[in-house]
């Protein structure tokens, strides 16, 4: 890889990311033979890739590199072409004749060409972040035989206007938004704002949030602000991939208390749950809200709590034979 213009010697990177084929792809800030975008085999070959959009000019400031589900590289440029490139060289390292690139901006229906972040969501949407909002960018399984002209570009109305500085995606696809004016939780499709979280309202440090990012295995959010980091413990968690063992406590789980919660963990993604009398009886259903863990009240199906007894909870995936089961001791207060 080359450096800067003014000195080819000095590398900055500002961008890693892994495609389908565990590919690691390099996103170099500026690079004076014009090869920005590098990627590392797992062999450990390297490949440098000219991107059409560019137009063989010499730019700087190459930031946010995100990949999609279909292998597309998207990342933001601020000075010289100011906006969002994206690429995909359609799987062949050394053939540029079937390589995909162009440049969005306003003009192609982004908020403003100000881009401060760019990811990608568990459906293969790509968001991003900037100034004046969010964008979302969705149809981007044609790129690499049609380009962008099949591209819906749209601004998510929850978030105009906010000047938007980072983005995470967690387990349950929930969009996590860094802003100057707090942390803010959305829906999976931004359509409704979940949470808001502020210095003073929560254990942020500053309402000037930098940065985003999330451990899928344990639900910490981790935030980092312009006074510091600060973690947020959430139920949002990674699903397992099948059914090994339900672990459901707190057991025996006492009834009585305000918000009391059991929690079922062990679960597979969009599980189902029923809870049954240990005749057999059904007193609930519901399911996950797609993560590894789901909670339930203590109520039945008419929003009554139930009696003091051993209840049998069957978790299974509606879309394939796993089932599994677990048992909880009640004890009405």
């Amino acid at each position: 890889m080359q450096g800067v213009d003014e000195n080819p010697n000095f590398l900055v990177i500002t961008g890693f990311g892994k495609d389908s084929r565990n590919n690691l792809w390099v996103l170099n800030f500026g690079a004076v033979d014009r090869k920005n975008l590098s990627l590392m085999t797992p062999e450990g070959d390297w490949k440098h890739f000219d991107i059409p959009a560019e137009s063989n000019l010499y730019i700087e400031s190459h930031y946010n590199l995100a990949i999609d589900l279909y292998d597309t590289k998207w990342y933001s440029c601020s000075t010289t072409k100011i906006g969002l490139f994206y690429f995909n060289e359609n799987k062949t390292y050394d053939d540029p004749s079937d390589d995909r690139s162009d440049f969005l901006t306003t003009s192609d229906g982004l908020n403003t060409n100000d881009i401060r972040d760019v990811g990608v969501d568990k459906r293969g949407d790509v968001w991003v972040a900037t100034s004046l909002g969010v964008n979302t960018i969705t149809n981007t399984s044609g790129i690499s035989t049609s380009g962008s002209s099949g591209l819906d570009i749209r601004s998510v109305f929850t978030l105009r206007q906010q000047a938007v500085n980072t983005i995470a995606v967690d387990p349950l696809n929930q969009k996590w938004i860094g802003t100057n004016e707090g942390l803010l939780l959305v829906n999976s499709d931004g359509s409704r704002l979940l949470k808001t979280f502020t210095a003073q309202n929560s254990a942020l440090l500053s309402n000037q949030i930098r940065s985003i990012a999330i451990d899928q295995n344990k639900g910490i959010v981790y935030v980092g602000t312009d006074e510091g980091l600060t973690s947020f413990e959430t139920p949002y968690i990674k699903p397992v991939d099948t059914f090994e063992e339900l672990f459901v406590y707190p057991n025996p789980f006492r009834l009585g208390s305000e918000g009391n919660l059991l929690t079922i963990d062990g679960l597979v993604q969009d599980t189902n749950i029923k809870i049954l009398s240990i005749s057999g009886e059904l007193i609930a259903e519901f399911s996950s809200p797609g993560g590894r863990t789901a909670y339930w009240d203590g109520k039945d199906g008419n929003g009554d709590l139930v009696s003091t007894g051993v209840y049998l909870i069957v978790a299974y995936q509606s879309e394939s034979n796993d089932v599994i089961t677990g048992k909880v001791a009640v004890l009405r207060e």
